[in-house]
């Protein structure tokens, strides 16, 4: 699909070749010490001194223009017009047309945009034109709320690319307010549809008869970067990855390299907002220190980050999610606890089963355990099945500390089991408050709940973490991010 592309056309947009072959700035009619003015050459080449202003010279070109075409380019517009004529559909050129009472009549551009649209139609007949004049209606150009009004009616009206088809546009010419009314009600409009050129001045080259240089198109999001920065570190403030990465997406597209930091990391948060601990550390491992990597080859490793995934869901007020992390945490790192000191005394299973088994060959090396086996192998399979209670004794008969520890006691109380279970088996919301008790009776406040599940985690890897801050990998990726979008400028 080929490209729409609109421009403001202001006073200085056409060069003119006098009959020495050098080339002049119709507008620019300012005197150099005792050189005449750039326009003044012109009326002397043409003979024709009582063309006195803008707007009487470029209105006599065109009355002349089978004559003139050859002698009249677009200084401004010409070099993206030679290099981008086979991706345009159609040009629209605004100019401006205001009523005899204005003082700036004389310096009017709508016989400049009529003689650019001439000059299109004579080199790139293909691309279709059209003249949109500015001020007819005694709109004034330099009212930046009047110049907002129309330009969305213009949006609305007159300039309607289709569905992803791409507007180009280029506000050199004109007054200021013009422009950025035109940029902030277009990029309203159509977002990300809007891309945008700049013109590099070359005084000397345009003498020779040579356009401007100029850069782009490049996405018009960069001039609302400051109000999407807020956003999305608002978003990040909320741990809403996913939302900031859909949202930085044009800003991605328009500077690859500058992102490549941000995009990794948006990666790995995104994975480990879903839980998915092992693709976020792929997508981050080269911004965690060697501590950090060492602590990767650990079992209990995502404990922690599970742990920390709870607190992050309490904090944007999720209850049932906190208490469904804060859980898994706590039995997924007993499940992998048990495997890595009595893997070999479990029963190989062909799939993972919802509970593991434990061999009575382990009572060679713990003879207590023989009462459990009385109790719990009523079939003498010679195994036993290790939950609830089982998973307890063999922390208390591994860990001594877990016997006096008041977090694990607290923790593993039926009190606070039959809780756990009420609130797993029940329909409905979660309050804070039946969180917090899922966790011990005395836990009112959300540091005391952070506390107690550090505490459990801590006493079964014999780790000995303050808090998560040191514990997970995860808050320190957070920050990187932050800071990457913080100190990013367009």
């Amino acid at each position: 699909m080929k490209n729409i592309f609109v421009a403001t056309i202001g006073t200085r947009d056409l060069m003119f070749q006098v009959s020495s072959g050098e080339w002049f700035n119709l507008g620019d009619d300012q005197m150099r010490e005792d050189i005449i003015s750039e326009q003044s050459e012109v009326v002397s080449d043409l003979k024709l001194p009582d063309l006195t202003n803008h707007r009487d010279l470029t209105q006599y070109l065109l009355q002349f223009i089978d004559q003139y075409v050859n002698k009249i380019k677009p200084v401004i517009l010409g070099q993206i017009f030679a290099e981008n004529y086979d991706k345009l559909e159609k040009v629209y050129l605004i100019g401006t047309d205001q009523k005899e009472t204005v003082k700036e009549r004389s310096k009017d551009t709508i016989y400049s945009a009529q003689l650019i649209e001439k000059w299109l139609q004579s080199n790139y007949p293909t691309i279709k034109t059209e003249v949109i004049p500015l001020g007819q209606e005694g709109e004034n150009p330099s009212d930046f709320e009047a110049m907002f009004c129309w330009w969305l009616k213009v949006w609305q009206t007159q300039i309607k690319p289709n569905s992803g088809q791409k507007l180009w546009v280029c506000l050199k010419g004109g007054v200021g307010q013009t422009s950025e009314a035109s940029r902030i009600s277009g990029l309203n409009l159509y977002g990300e549809q809007i891309q945008f050129f700049e013109i590099n001045r070359t005084p000397k080259e345009n003498r020779q008869g040579t356009p401007s240089g100029y850069t782009g198109p490049f996405l018009g999001t960069n001039y609302l970067w400051s109000g999407v920065q807020k956003q999305a570190l608002a978003l990040l403030k909320n741990h809403n990855y996913l939302a900031v990465q859909n949202l930085l997406i044009p800003y991605f597209k328009q500077t690859p390299q500058q992102w490549q930091k941000a995009q990794q990391l948006l990666k790995g948060a995104i994975a480990w907002n879903q839980g998915c601990f092992d693709q976020f550390y792929q997508e981050v491992q080269s911004y965690l220190d060697q501590s950090q990597r060492q602590q990767k080859a650990q079992y209990w490793w995502q404990a922690y980050e599970q742990a920390y995934l709870a607190v992050i869901r309490l904090e944007q007020n999720n209850t049932t999610e906190a208490m469904l992390h804060s859980f898994r945490a706590i039995e997924g790192l007993i499940y992998l606890w048990i495997k890595q000191e009595f893997n070999d005394y479990l029963v190989r299973q062909n799939n993972e089963g919802e509970f593991l088994e434990i061999r009575s060959s382990v009572l060679k090396d713990y003879p207590d355990l023989k009462i459990y086996f009385d109790r719990y192998d009523k079939d003498k399979q010679n195994r036993i099945q290790i939950r609830g209670e089982m998973q307890s004794v063999l922390i208390k008969l591994l860990i001594q500390e877990a016997k006096d520890d008041e977090s694990f006691a607290s923790w593993n109380n039926k009190q606070t089991r039959d809780k756990r279970n009420h609130l797993s088996h029940h329909l409905g919301g979660i309050s804070t408050e039946d969180l917090y008790k899922s966790w011990g009776q005395d836990i009112t406040k959300q540091n005391e709940w952070q506390k107690r599940i550090l505490q459990c985690i801590n006493l079964i890897t014999g780790e000995r973490f303050l808090t998560f801050n040191n514990a997970s990998f995860f808050p320190c990726i957070h920050y990187a991010l932050k800071t990457e979008i913080k100190h990013y400028q367009v």
